[in-house]
């Protein structure tokens, strides 16, 4: 790498969490987000598909390695232990894969990054970077979220001090909308101010900054913004322009870290997924399981009543003191039992974690302590037999499948953490073009279940009116990118690779995404190569897994974002 090369490179990537395109197209075309929409009248603008399922942390993880969750390993905020229905919350050390800026910063490039998820404990690179929500503290931000630690001083004393989103999101109260939608608004203007500070202050190269205010607003308020959702309690349009006006802030937001930047720079606005409403009727994975004869309930009057619920409404310092008395492990404990009390495990052949952001099957094989033990023959044989019977159970209101595709995970992933993932992943079919919640459910019963009135707004932890819809968006603008240029079905994975070719560097061939070389200009894709040696890559580093009051707090923290 040249010194002529390293200055010529400039780029500033804005990650916008959650925003969705469909919303993006309608209020560029209505003169409402003028910065996104010059951006996309100067360079190019597409839906970008995101993994399957579409869900954070893999979804930015794979957005940073430019590899898919098999090969990265951050498949979702816990993992499964090995031989056993435990599982354990996971951090950045759980990641295999360098990342495009540990690869710039190989190249000789300082790098700034800020707010990425699945980024705790912070990479020590060459440059800064500022963790972000999953780190084990759940409002406020410490040292230990910034590397080097004294960028944290120096926020707090020179702008404001970084801090996490901080909305509580789980008891939703008579004034919590209106709370919220202000707060949304603040949290994205001062995200922004730190954000210009940063680009003044250290001049890097590349600086990557992600806002996640949209995916809070739209979990919250689509009920409010779409008048035709089967949630609607009410005619009131007091909530009703909450996504748009937070929209508008983050097109602000652009602009002003755009200006900060200066015109030389080439500009990325992505999001990880989209967005779109949630239906009334929630569904039950493992009741549908049984209805296929797959899953069986213990009998209700002889298993315990293991819930995460009742603790969450336990004063934070009394519930991190019983957690501690009990020291490693006792959260994930909690949670994996929230996940299996109510199973016959012994009668399963298959069962869910009936997670609402990954809708999915295990196989209860071997791998688990009281599994069938399967040779690959008759594994394959009861993915199959699962898989062919999903088609049969159908809406009995529209008579539409629910299950709009089954895929085995060797179809989606690759690499050395697919053993950590669920068999069978599901894509549902939406119920009139709303999504179907999950519900995890304890006893038998429909596969369908009408929620109550109470429950029509939502929270986090239930079923939340707005959901994770497969595309988000993505721009992109600079010197060196062709104007109008249309990518062919750009994916998340495809935007690190496109950022090494923009620097010059070469694409290692661990990566599964592509470089967009139909945007880029000749100048760029001539000087194109990969680094098919690193086809293999994988980071030498072990996991480093939380400690007990590590564990307690991130277990509080997801379930404030509505995770567990």
């Amino acid at each position: 790498m040249t010194d002529t090369q390293t200055q010529s490179f400039k780029c500033v990537v804005i990650g916008l969490d959650g925003f969705d395109p469909l919303l993006a197209t309608r209020w560029m075309e209505a003169g409402k987000l003028p910065v996104l929409n010059s951006l996309r009248k100067s360079g190019v603008y597409s839906p970008l598909r995101s993994t399957i399922p579409p869900v954070t942390y893999p979804a930015w993880s794979t957005f940073l390695t430019g590899s898919n969750p098999g090969k990265h390993g951050i498949i979702d905020f816990a993992l499964r232990r090995y031989n056993s229905y435990d599982i354990e919350f996971i951090n950045s050390t759980y990641r295999r894969l360098p990342t495009f800026l540990d690869l710039l910063n190989s190249a000789g490039f300082q790098v700034g990054a800020m707010g990425i998820p699945a980024t705790y404990p912070p990479d020590r690179l060459n440059g800064f970077m500022i963790s972000g929500f999953d780190s084990p503290i759940a409002v406020n931000a410490d040292p230990t979220f910034c590397h080097p630690p004294e960028l944290y001083h120096e926020l707090k004393q020179k702008i404001h001090p970084y801090t996490l989103a901080g909305i509580q999101e789980i008891r939703i109260h008579s004034r919590w909308h209106e709370k919220t939608a202000k707060q949304l608004l603040e949290s994205v203007q001062k995200r922004a101010e730190i954000a210009c500070y940063l680009i003044r202050s250290y001049r890097f190269p590349i600086h990557v900054f992600v806002f996640s205010e949209a995916d809070t607003a739209s979990h919250h308020f689509w009920v409010f913004h779409d008048r035709e959702s089967p949630r609607r309690l009410t005619s009131s349009d007091r909530h009703s322009d909450v996504i748009l006006r937070t929209y508008q802030a983050l097109d602000d937001a652009v602009g002003a870290v755009i200006n900060a930047a200066g015109s030389a720079a080439t500009v990325i606005v992505l999001s990880d997924h989209g967005f779109g409403g949630t239906g009334a009727r929630a569904l039950s994975i493992n009741r549908l399981l049984e209805t296929l004869g797959f899953f069986r309930y213990r009998d209700r009057s002889r298993r315990p009543d293991i819930r995460t619920h009742p603790i969450r409404w336990i004063p934070t310092g009394i519930q991190q003191m019983l957690f501690r008395k009990f020291k490693a492990r006792i959260p994930a404990w909690f949670e994996a039992r929230n996940r299996i009390s109510f199973a016959d495990l012994k009668h399963c052949a298959a069962f869910s974690d009936e997670l609402n952001y990954f809708p999915s099957i295990w196989i209860h094989d071997s791998r688990f302590p009281v599994g069938r033990r399967l040779d690959p023959v008759d594994r394959k044989k009861l993915v199959d037999s699962i898989i062919r019977s999903l088609p049969e159970i159908r809406n009995p209101n529209t008579g539409v499948e629910i299950i709009r595709r089954a895929h085995r995970r060797e179809e989606l992933y690759s690499g050395p953490a697919v053993d950590r993932i669920p068999d069978i992943i599901l894509e549902l079919n939406c119920d009139l073009d709303y999504s179907y919640p999950i519900l995890r459910a304890r006893t038998s019963g429909p596969i369908l279940i009408d929620l109550p009135q109470s429950e029509m707004t939502g929270s986090k932890g239930k079923s939340m009116n707005g959901s994770h819809r497969s595309h988000g968006v993505l721009y992109v603008s600079g010197p060196e990118i062709r104007n109008r240029e249309t990518p062919k079905d750009p994916g998340i994975e495809d935007v690190a690779p496109t950022i090494l070719a923009l620097a010059r560097v070469a694409v290692p061939g661990f990566m599964n995404g592509r470089i967009l070389e139909e945007i880029l200009t000749p100048e760029i894709t001539a000087g194109i190569y990969p680094d098919t040696r690193s086809r293999n890559a994988h980071s030498t580093g072990q996991p480093e897994p939380y400690g007990s009051r590590e564990s307690d707090a991130v277990r509080k923290r997801l379930e404030d974002l509505g995770y567990l």
